[in-house]
């Protein structure tokens, strides 16, 4: 973005969202014009009011502190003889309250944007309007966006002006966009209005899913729209948010009085119903309601149906469950205060993405996040971009931090592009070489903190969710068995000499085999331990005979 600079508002815009802005007169005829933008925060670009591109919840998210992505936007048509750029800016992922962390901002204390519009003319001479000191800030109409509570659009609200834009401090890499677009994908009207035992005022969209709810209405000044959103209703039928945790999930609109389109431009939510807290007809106009689904924009290309309508139900849902949660990163959930990506999750579901959609630009981006992440020892967070600071503690968990080697391996065979395999290679090789350095045994990942078998049921003994029956020691030396053979067959493909892996693998497989197996099963026994033959408890699961089958840990016999 040529002699573009990073700009902010020189007042705190807390929660809301500002807008910058600048108007530009063409010099001559116009062939070509193009729009290069990005913020820390989201932001929504406009050229005389319109709409520029496609594109919802830009620049996406990732690693904040290293690398920001940044459109491009041809907005030839866009052009007029006089014309105002219009930006806004609210909190998104990098400002806003994140994971854990409720008392600080995760990558900014507060929202910066950097634009340039390079024009060519007919006769070959080019003009760039790039942000500068010279750009205005004003208020908007959105006085109130955070990424797990919502947003206030009050269009009473005065626009006003702040003060002309002073400069922001940041030293991150601009990266042009890697992965998909966020888009708005499918509209759903409710297919019912519920009045629940509590007498709550609820409307059905009838499909779990992430995005948010347009409202069109024509209502008297000052009049508000109050949504709350829900993924289900409880045992009762009344509507249920406790799943939502401190996630407020709130939209709230006041109509101008005017004919008003209402939609939030900052946040999004994950939701099946809403409840009308304030509405202010006594008739709901359904209408005027439409869910619209946001997601990566990725194309489908795999398809399933059978003769049982349960599984056709189920692929259904799994389908849903992508869409929801491929919202630039491969999240764990779309709804509570959390929306993070969870490694074990994306690592264990990649290969059934790869077969629903073409996800290779999405993960290819998302790899970028964790090469960036990766620590010097080779460690993994296990959020990526890593919002726990779970990269401040240099540990990582088996299965969660083997993502880079199993989601770079399953994404090579769904697409055969050994430039990617290329340009992520070291990362595996780091992975493999930071299990190898960890715990007392050179051949056997022990000890460390792992999630272990997360959300198994086998234990009734307890609640604590990822203490199972199968050890934490045998699931994270089965990963560095797996991880390693991945690793070669990846150096294989790329031609490198793999042969002291090869003799790693060996090892690796030969100490679990000692250690865990008997006969080339895993081996139960009733005690903690067994004197006799010196072997751990493993007791039988599901989790231990996959893993040393799959991870072919048991031998032929």
């Amino acid at each position: 973005m040529k002699n573009a600079k990073w700009i902010t508002s020189p007042r705190d815009a807390g929660q809301a969202a500002y807008t910058y802005q600048k108007d530009f007169a063409p010099a001559k005829k116009i062939a070509s014009a193009t729009l290069y933008a990005s913020a820390m925060g989201v932001y929504a670009p406009y050229i005389n009011g319109k709409r520029v591109g496609k594109a919802v919840l830009a620049p996406g998210w990732t690693t904040y502190s290293s690398r920001i992505l940044y459109q491009t936007y041809d907005v030839t048509d866009l052009l007029n003889a006089e014309n105002r750029i219009e930006i806004g800016v609210g909190q998104g992922w990098a400002v806003s309250y994140l994971a854990f962390k409720k008392t600080n901002h995760f990558s900014a204390d507060h929202t910066s944007v950097i634009a340039s519009l390079e024009v060519v003319y007919e006769d070959g001479t080019t003009e760039t309007v790039s942000t500068d000191e010279s750009w205005q800030v004003y208020t908007s109409h959105v006085t109130f966006s955070e990424l797990y509570h919502g947003e206030t659009v009050d269009m009473t609200a005065p626009i006003e002006l702040v003060g002309n834009a002073i400069l922001s401090d940041i030293k991150s890499a601009l990266v042009s966009q890697m992965g998909e677009w966020i888009t708005e994908q499918e509209r759903l009207a409710p297919i019912e209005i519920i009045r629940t035992p509590k007498g709550e005022l609820v409307l059905d969209f009838g499909q779990n899913m992430t995005g948010y709810i347009e409202v069109s209405i024509k209502a008297p000044r000052g009049s508000r729209i109050v949504l709350h959103h829900a993924e289900v209703l409880d045992k009762d039928g009344n509507f249920y948010t406790a799943n939502y945790r401190s996630a407020r999930n709130e939209c709230t609109y006041v109509c101008s009085g005017e004919n008003d389109v209402f939609k939030p431009s900052y946040c999004f939510q994950g939701f099946r119903y809403i409840q009308l807290v304030e509405y202010p007809f006594d008739e709901v106009d359904v209408n005027g309601f439409r869910a619209i689904a946001v997601h990566s924009d990725m194309k489908r290309t795999g398809y399933f149906r059978c003769g049982n309508e349960k599984i056709n139900q189920l692929y259904h849902n799994i389908i849903w469950g992508q869409k929801s949660n491929y919202l630039d990163v491969p999240t764990d959930c779309p709804q509570r205060d959390e929306r993070m990506g969870w490694t074990g999750d994306a690592q264990i579901f990649c290969r059934t993405a790869a077969i629903n959609f073409d996800v290779e630009k999405f993960h290819e981006k998302w790899f970028g996040d964790i090469k960036v992440e990766q620590n010097k020892n080779g460690s993994i967070p296990h959020v990526v971009p890593d919002a726990i600071r779970s990269k401040e503690r240099c540990s990582s968990s088996a299965a969660w931090g083997d993502v880079c080697c199993v989601s770079v391996w399953e994404i090579y065979l769904a697409y055969g592009n050994k430039q990617m395999l290329r340009r992520y290679f070291p990362m595996m090789k780091k992975w493999v070489e930071y299990i190898h350095s960890s715990g007392p045994e050179e051949f056997l990942w022990l000890g460390g903190s792992h999630y272990g078998d997360w959300l198994a049921m086998d234990d009734t003994t307890t609640t604590t969710q990822q203490i199972t029956f199968t050890p934490s020691d045998y699931i994270a030396s089965a990963y560095f068995a797996y991880s390693t053979s991945l690793l070669i067959k990846a150096g294989e493909v790329l031609g490198e000499d793999m042969s002291e892996y090869r003799t790693l693998y060996e090892n690796v497989v030969n100490a679990f085999r000692k250690r865990y197996t008997k006969d080339g099963f895993p081996y139960p026994v009733p005690n903690k331990w067994d004197e006799s033959c010196g072997k751990p408890e493993i007791k039988e699961t599901q989790t231990s005979y996959v893993l040393s089958l799959y991870f072919g840990l048991c031998e032929e016999k």
